[in-house]
């Protein structure tokens, strides 16, 4: 709507009274019109997610898993960040696990669960950041980072990160 751009049009006839087969056929047309477009988009969302190395990917469902797994504790905060970690440097590009790196970092600074040092607030910035510039066209990185640049202080960068994720 925002663009006026047609994407799909279609014409149903339907006799007074059947009502209900009228919106059954509209919606069966628009189905069959979208549906091939959302599965080609969904596709695209997982590759974009999900990095052509199987070993970050590995390590980043791991770091994922880690607070689920284990609460929150230093430890599983450390196993967390630890495979995040090992996740971008096998995959330097893979966005999302700086984006959750920089804000379990953020998180653990702020809980006490990453002890409060500028080289820990610095390097979650610089991976916020990164993470930022190497996919900011993902409402998830820019959402993990805006939040990380956030914790850290960062709170104008950071809004302004959020609100670009939420357009988005």
């Amino acid at each position: 709507a925002e663009s006026g751009k047609l994407l799909w049009s279609g014409r149903f006839d339907a006799a007074q009274g059947d009502e209900i087969k009228l919106q059954d056929d509209i919606v069966r047309g628009i189905i069959t019109e979208i549906e091939p477009e959302l599965t080609r988009a969904e596709i695209g969302l997982i590759r974009r997610l999900r990095p052509e190395n199987l070993d970050a990917w590995a390590h980043y469902r791991l770091g994922v898993g880690a607070i689920a797994m284990s609460g929150w504790t230093e430890e599983a905060m450390q196993q967390a960040r630890s495979q995040f970690r090992l996740a971008f440097e096998a995959d330097p590009s893979f966005a999302l696990a700086r984006a959750y790196f920089a804000l379990m970092t953020a998180l653990g600074v702020n809980i006490n669960l990453v002890p409060r040092t500028s080289a820990d607030i610095e390097e979650a910035t610089n991976q916020a950041e990164r993470a930022i510039a190497d996919d900011d066209g993902s409402s998830e990185v820019l959402g993990l980072a805006g939040c990380a640049l956030a914790d850290v202080g960062k709170r104008e960068r950071g809004m302004e990160v959020l609100e670009h994720a939420v357009k988005i």
